[in-house]
């Protein structure tokens, strides 16, 4: 494993849990199309936004989380408006019938949730499962200077070493843009202890106050592209002359992401992973870390359609012939042919419990000698856990 990690782009890459790799194996080796969105992957969040009904609130923070009596989740909501100076900040609170918290788990324990009706493993979970770091560098050059001999990078790649930038990333995005105008690098792309290394360089008002960062990009990418010692002058003289601008990011340095994705530690799965994709009463965890595609859109997206199937099952208990459910529930289970993106329920779902025969029936509701389906165990079996764990602690007092 020591002499596989130069290869690869992270240091300590496999000191995490072999579950990562295996999965992270089948995402790139399925042998799907990708796909380059353009404009930035923020327009898929920006046009699932647009078709929203009620748009999505901008600088407000939700700093607690709370579960009343009658099973109503309470919330604590800061108003950060960059135009308002008032101190402290404006609070509301806000009342819902059930929350889907799809901020990152570092995020999530920053909130108050003394209240609100987590179980024991859930906070365990929040506290413990790792997130990796990661880091990118991009710098403005006042040309494509790759594009041009003696490197002829002309149709994108990727460079890879053991330097501190460890991986630069020549683009393929803009290939019929003219050479001769300016152009982006991605001159660093790291991950795990090689991300917290060059992150100690990264300023959180990038590009100020770093001029040793700007001093080990330029070194590196000159020992990078020179092709012998005699040419690392000259190479870098070009880098610094084309050089116009950069800017670096640290998704540690984030206080709304405390990491880059997630990226469990040995055992994190079987023992934790569950815990947050259990329903806590009528609150529910979504996001990439819910999901088995972590740092991928797809792991974000399914975890949505799993609350969502597992909330609907809830109220389908209440009123099994209403139509509505029904139908719903149709949509998110069963595969569809016409492109939609959230279905059916994601693999890791199964259909039933552990150690239980596929000849017998399953139900989605409560029925005497009949065995609940697995999503209709796990929904009744997070609110019996978080009933009879806030009873405890009432008793406690």
């Amino acid at each position: 494993m020591t002499l596989a990690n130069p290869v690869l782009s992270g240091t300590g890459w496999y000191d995490q849990a072999l579950t990562e790799t295996v999965l992270e194996s089948l995402d790139f080796d399925a042998g799907a199309p990708w796909f380059c969105v353009n404009g930035g992957v923020q327009q898929v969040a920006s046009e699932m936004a647009n078709r929203l009904k009620r748009k999505p609130e901008f600088n407000r923070q939700v700093t607690a989380i709370k579960t009343a009596p009658d099973g109503t989740m309470g919330l604590r909501i800061k108003h950060n408006d960059p135009t308002r100076t008032e101190s402290p900040p404006q609070t509301e609170h806000r009342d819902y019938f059930a929350v889907f918290n799809s901020t990152t788990l570092g995020a999530m324990q920053r909130m108050d949730l003394t209240e609100a009706g987590l179980r024991y493993g859930t906070k365990q979970a929040i506290r413990s499962l790792c997130y990796g770091a990661a880091c990118k560098v991009a710098i403005k050059f006042k040309s494509a200077w790759w594009e041009y001999p003696p490197y002829n990078i002309k149709k994108g790649g990727l460079g890879k070493t053991d330097l501190p930038i460890r991986v630069c990333v020549y683009p393929s995005y803009n290939l019929d843009s003219p050479r001769d105008k300016s152009a982006v690098l991605l001159c660093s792309y790291t991950w795990s202890q090689d991300a917290q290394r060059l992150g100690s360089l990264i300023s959180r008002s990038s590009p100020t106050a770093e001029e040793e960062l700007y001093e080990v990009l330029m070194h590196n990418l000159a020992l990078l592209h020179a092709k012998d010692p005699q040419d690392y002058k000259c190479v870098r003289d070009m880098l610094e002359n084309s050089y116009d601008c950069h800017h670096a990011f640290d998704w540690y340095q984030d206080p709304h992401a405390q990491g880059a994705f997630a990226f469990f530690g040995p055992g994190q799965f079987s023992n934790m992973w569950p815990e947050i994709i259990r329903p806590n009463g009528w609150l529910y965890l979504i996001g990439e870390a819910a999901s088995a595609h972590h740092a991928w859109i797809v792991g974000a997206l399914e975890s949505s359609v799993r609350a969502v199937f597992q909330m609907l099952q809830s109220l389908h208990w209440q009123d099994k012939d209403f139509p509505a459910y029904e139908k719903a529930m149709e949509l998110l289970s069963k595969k569809n042919d016409d492109g939609l993106p959230f279905s059916p329920l994601p693999k890791e779902m199964p259909m039933r419990q552990r150690d239980e025969s596929k000849k017998k029936e399953t139900v989605d509701h409560p029925k005497a000698g009949k065995n609940l389906s697995y999503t209709a165990a796990e929904v009744a079996l997070g609110f019996v856990e978080s009933f009879v764990e806030k009873q405890e602690e009432e008793e406690k007092k």
